[in-house]
């Protein structure tokens, strides 16, 4: 039986570096370019589908705000999909001036939440007027029409991501619509759209209580990064935001040289020609970012209670570093060795054993870029105390750490990890996330490469001692409800 697990541990070690050699075989096939206006740009074929995606990435995020304007990030993210100046509209010349005016009734009546009456009746004949010039969902609409398939967008701490598969022929027609949205943005519909927002906010956030308790979490753990701030933004913020605001936010941050392109799929290098003659001409500029404060070393143990009708949950919150510091991938390893299978001595001693939880599950975040959080995430059982259940938890990890991660337990954690590096590279449209925000986040098309040699390279002892030194109580943040 012994032999036959050596041979297990063999393969799976073996996996791991074959996944390290597909990586960099389908990397190899890459061509990248940095425009003249700083767009850096990666064209990867890949496949046999007449099929391409298109992945554009902005360094913009939760972490670029300030109060009271938390949520910009993510609502410019809703406001490019409200189309251009020659798309979604009938007369723009006639909308550019009832836009203006809003922002003038806006600015004099608290972000539009305080009219007195003469500007309430304008305000509803401005948009009464509008609606009639207005072509709503035109943007979406001409790539439905085309065959689309994912097209949407995302917005996390660090990043905003625009993202789209179509066939090759409209490839083209991408490229002029894409950078058009870049260049030409419109901010209709915002007000409106800001509603909309408020309202994912309180089905996230306010009416759910793992949702309230994470964003109470984070403050607790964060007290002057602005990880600790909700990239949806407090709802008060939210309604404090303006058109005025989005536009003056994208002119800091949509800049070519803030951005990356990835084009994956039925692509070649000739492409880059219509990606020069389209986004070449967005204009060059420099990121007028805040400047982002370091968070304070913690050295005792925080927490934060949520009484509530809801589910008993537990997190679990460790600081950690993050890339390229070399302990972030020691801290990855050991996550995943204590926590990322049915198999890790957490979930054999909580769930299988004492079945005092009936789950546990862990992550890294809420960002990549700055020192951030290991996370375990617990869901008692009825008749379990939170108190107890964590004493359990401390228990089970204080025994594990004391003996050392043995090598058995590190090959396993290896071949998932990279298991989980090809899955997401197995799509372009997560393949393309990875590149860009690599690009973005730490300097390099490669860095996933680099990543994946640390974790080959990693010893049991490194991801024993990293464990030791971060996982300790003077250094985590518990959140509960109860």
């Amino acid at each position: 039986m012994r032999i036959l697990f050596c041979v297990i541990l063999t393969a799976s070690l073996c996996f791991a570096e074959g996944s390290r050699e597909a990586v960099s075989k389908i990397l190899s096939r890459a061509t990248t370019k940095t425009l003249e206006n700083g767009l850096s740009v990666l064209v990867l074929p890949k496949g046999t589908a007449p099929v391409f995606a298109a992945v554009l990435t902005v360094r913009v995020g939760g972490v670029d705000e300030v109060r009271p304007k938390t949520g910009i990030s993510h609502m410019l993210e809703h406001m490019a999909f409200k189309g251009t100046k020659t798309l979604g509209t009938k007369d723009y010349e006639r909308e550019k001036i009832l836009l203006d005016e809003l922002e003038v009734i806006a600015s004099r009546s608290k972000a539009a939440t305080s009219f007195s009456k003469k500007d309430k009746e304008r305000w509803e004949a401005i948009h009464q007027e509008l609606q009639a010039i207005w072509v709503p969902d035109a943007f979406t609409t001409v790539f439905e029409e085309r065959g689309e398939a994912g097209l949407n967008a995302s917005t996390d701490k660090e990043f905003t991501t625009y993202y789209i598969k179509l066939p090759k022929r409209y490839f083209e027609f991408w490229a002029e619509l894409e950078a058009d949205r870049i260049l030409n943005p419109v901010m209709r519909q915002f007000y409106q759209e800001r509603e909309v927002v408020r309202e994912e906010r309180r089905t996230r956030t306010d009416d759910s209580p793992n949702g309230t308790l994470y964003e109470k979490f984070l403050l607790e753990a964060f007290k002057i990064h602005p990880y600790r701030l909700p990239v949806i933004g407090f709802d008060e913020d939210i309604l404090s935001l303006t058109a005025t605001d989005m536009e003056e936010f994208h002119e800091r941050f949509y800049v070519p040289k803030n951005m990356a392109l990835a084009l994956i799929g039925d692509v070649t290098k000739d492409d880059l020609n219509i990606i020069e003659r389209y986004f070449g001409a967005l204009p060059g500029g420099e990121v007028k970012a805040e400047i982002i404060p370091k968070e304070p070393l913690q050295i005792e143990e925080r927490s934060v209670v949520l009484n509530d009708i809801g589910s008993p949950v537990i997190y679990i919150g460790y600081k950690k570093v993050a890339y390229p510091h070399p302990d972030d991938v020691s801290l990855s390893l050991a996550g995943e060795i204590l926590a990322g299978s049915t198999l890790s001595p957490l979930y054999q001693e909580l769930v299988e054993k004492s079945g005092i939880v009936s789950s546990i599950s862990y992550s890294e975040a809420p960002g990549i870029i700055f020192p951030n959080l290991m996370t375990f995430a617990l869901t008692p059982k009825k008749g379990y105390s939170n108190q107890f259940v964590l004493d359990e938890f401390d228990r089970v990890l204080k025994d594990v750490l004391q003996r050392g991660f043995d090598e058995e337990a590190l090959t396993i954690a290896k071949r998932s990890t990279a298991r989980e590096i090809v899955n997401l590279m197995s799509d372009t449209t997560g393949l393309g996330r990875i590149l860009t925000q690599s690009k973005l986040g730490f300097g390099g098309w490669d860095d996933l490469l680099i990543w994946l040699d640390r974790v080959l390279k990693t010893e049991k002892n490194d991801v024993t001692d990293a464990a030791r030194r971060y996982l300790v109580k003077s250094g985590r943040t518990v959140g509960e409800i109860r």
